[in-house]
């Protein structure tokens, strides 16, 4: 969810007129975000394009540095339900052993981050 977060790209509206690092942004001015960059932002995290899940172990995330979900007001409705379902999907893989066999895990954007095709995988065991 780090480095391939479903909700690759999101949008709010300026609540009050602001500029930031020199730009005025009215009222209502549409601002796009993309936890995908945000995610991989080496201001924020250490090696951020390594998978290292011991990462997690230290406790502390970066303020408004993981949003795989959004967050806010507008944080999906559908977290809980996901992560419920990552951990019951993860759990079964981490006690298997899986070999990709075909597919491209390449991301591509749609209106959320998906693999570029079906992955195929043998379960070991």
């Amino acid at each position: 969810l780090r480095l391939y977060p479903p909700g690759w790209l999101g949008s709010r509206s300026v609540a009050k007129a602001v500029t930031l690092e020199g730009i005025n942004l009215p009222k209502g001015t549409l601002v796009m975000y993309s936890p995908f960059l945000t995610h991989r932002d080496p201001t924020l995290w250490e090696n951020p394009l390594e998978f290292k899940p011991e990462r997690w172990k230290r406790g502390r995330i970066p303020a408004w540095g993981y949003l795989p979900f959004g967050a806010g007001e507008r944080i999906c409705l559908g977290m809980n339900l996901a992560n419920v379902l990552l951990e019951e999907a993860l759990g079964v893989l981490i006690r298997s052993k899986l070999i990709p066999l075909s597919g491209d895990p390449s991301p591509v954007s749609g209106v959320t981050l998906g693999p570029k095709g079906p992955l195929m995988l043998k379960r070991l065991g």
